[in-house]
């Protein structure tokens, strides 16, 4: 789909910051601007106290979160909520790093009111489509230690990283950007700045005696972290020496579920909501299932446990991963003998998942994911083509729009207030009778209907998917055990590091 004003996919990145579109006052634009500043109030959000110390740190260090958006527009309060829920599960001596630290206002919040003067919104919409106008931000409610910076991320780590000797916890909540390769994922931070797996390669390798790293990352494309398992994220160098593991929300080359701005938290819907509940032996309800999660029976429900109940349990898209499963995949015989091998994990999430669809074997779910692929394949192709529609509708009226009044394109141009005074009736009675204006506002309904047509075909994939992937992994871990030697052992010590409690 080629580039276009005219229509924004679901998922989408905007990072243009035109915040007066949405910020300007409710009155009409056919009324005379108003100077008294007792007049303009009302159209004011009124202050809110905001603490703005940093929070103390920890006498030690058991783990570190870090999350939220690279800016306002993608900083939801879903995330916010993880972190939130996080410190709960995980307890003391934590860190937390938090969008833009302590004192942030840019926690991003749906507001269903109708603010602002109507005509400013529908030309915004029609010119600068972005997301996020519909919402309001408010202060985070974080006790934070700092921002979600690149560099605020790595200080912290490379400190915690020798702070002890017990594994330590990196638990990141935050957008993401796919890669060429599955190395080149990274998570988006605050400021624009990326987190990438070479970044964590490089300050395990940079401390002296680190302790061992746990990660657990949340975001689009988090798969890509698990190259961490290799020798310099590369595949063909063999197991990697350092001490690191982790789970992950997805592979390195889809999307993410996760990052709502809806202040419903019941709404949100996500892998990672469901590993830091079974974390604390509940579901996403709240109801005790810590003997159903508790796969080994020692008491306490592992990161890998949790994950399992996360991959059989969430009703989103999110494909999870780990280093373990990607190194299964890289140094195991793709046949050969098997041995007998234990994969509780797995193995639950395959009897679970199987159970609940009906899965009668391999065949059948891959038969059934082919069948919504090609329906995904039909849809994706309509979508384009309904796009391109779309683009020329859109071409068509702004072109017409900005023959006429051409600084209405730009909110920040000196004459764009007084042109939307002068001229509100002429712009209302235009946008009104505008038969281009009309296929568009057509096209984008058509579009939205189809877009959420193709998240629920990916909804329907998801579960079938983690079927595959956990039935895939216990007949290679058996080929594997069998074969034996160094790379069995690199695999359990992997799997151990990810089996670790909390």
């Amino acid at each position: 789909m080629r580039a276009s004003k005219g229509w924004i996919a679901i998922g989408a990145i905007g990072v243009v910051a035109l915040i007066a579109w949405a910020a300007r006052g409710a009155g009409s634009p056919s009324e005379e601007p108003v100077d008294d500043a007792e007049e303009r109030e009302e159209d004011v959000a009124p202050a809110i106290e905001v603490t703005v110390a940093p929070a103390a740190m920890p006498e030690h260090v058991r783990w570190i979160a870090v999350g939220g958006g690279a800016d306002p527009e993608l900083n939801q309060i879903s995330l916010e909520e993880d972190l939130l829920l996080a410190r709960e599960v995980l307890g003391d001596g934590g860190v937390v790093l938090f969008a833009g630290g302590p004192g942030t206002r840019a926690v991003q919040v749906t507001d269903d009111a109708e603010r602002g003067d109507p005509l400013r919104r529908e030309l915004g919409d029609l010119l600068v489509p972005r997301g996020g106008r519909d919402a309001r931000y408010q202060p985070a409610r974080l006790a934070m230690h700092g921002p979600a910076t690149l560099d605020a991320t790595v200080e912290a780590l490379r400190a915690a990283l020798v702070d002890g000797d017990e594994p330590l916890l990196l638990w990141v909540a935050a957008h993401g950007d796919r890669g060429e390769l599955p190395a080149d994922s990274t998570a988006l931070l605050w400021g624009g700045t990326e987190l990438a797996p070479t970044t964590i390669a490089e300050t395990i390798a940079s401390t002296e005696s680190p302790r061992p790293l746990r990660m657990v990352i949340t975001s689009c494309y988090a798969g890509g972290f698990a190259e961490l398992a290799f020798d310099g994220l590369d595949p063909d160098r063999g197991p990697s020496s350092l001490d690191v593991c982790g789970l992950f929300a997805t592979s390195w080359d889809e999307e993410a579920g996760g990052c709502d701005p809806s202040p419903d938290r019941a709404s949100h819907e996500a892998w990672s909501i469901h590993v830091l509940e079974a974390l604390r032996g509940r579901d996403r309800a709240g109801n005790d299932v810590h003997a159903e999660i508790d796969l080994d029976h020692d008491g306490r429900v592992s990161l890998a446990e949790a994950d399992a109940r996360a991959r059989i349990a969430a009703l989103s898209f999110d494909l999870p991963t780990s280093t373990s499963a990607r190194l299964l995949r890289v140094i195991a015989p793709s046949e050969g003998p098997s041995a007998a091998v234990s994969m509780p994990e797995d193995e639950a999430v395959v009897r679970a998942i199987g159970e609940r669809l009906d899965i009668e074997g391999e065949g059948d779910a891959q038969a059934r994911l082919d069948a919504l692929a090609r329906r995904r394949v039909e849809l994706e192709a309509a979508i384009e083509a309904r796009a391109e529609e779309a683009d020329e509708a859109w071409w068509a009226v702004v072109g017409e729009l900005l023959s006429r009044w051409p600084v209405l394109d730009d909110p920040w141009h000196p004459d764009f207030d007084a042109t939307l005074v002068r001229e509100a009736d002429a712009i209302r009675a235009f946008l009104g009778r505008s038969e281009a204006r009309a296929r568009w506002l057509e096209a984008q309904d058509d579009l939205g209907a189809m877009q959420e047509t193709e998240a629920a075909l990916r909804v329907q994939a998801a579960p079938l998917r983690r079927w595959l992937e956990a039935y895939e992994s216990i007949a290679l871990a058996g080929r594997l055990r069998a074969r034996g030697g160094e790379a069995w052992d690199r695999y359990e010590r992997m799997r151990a590091c990810e089996r670790g409690t909390w």
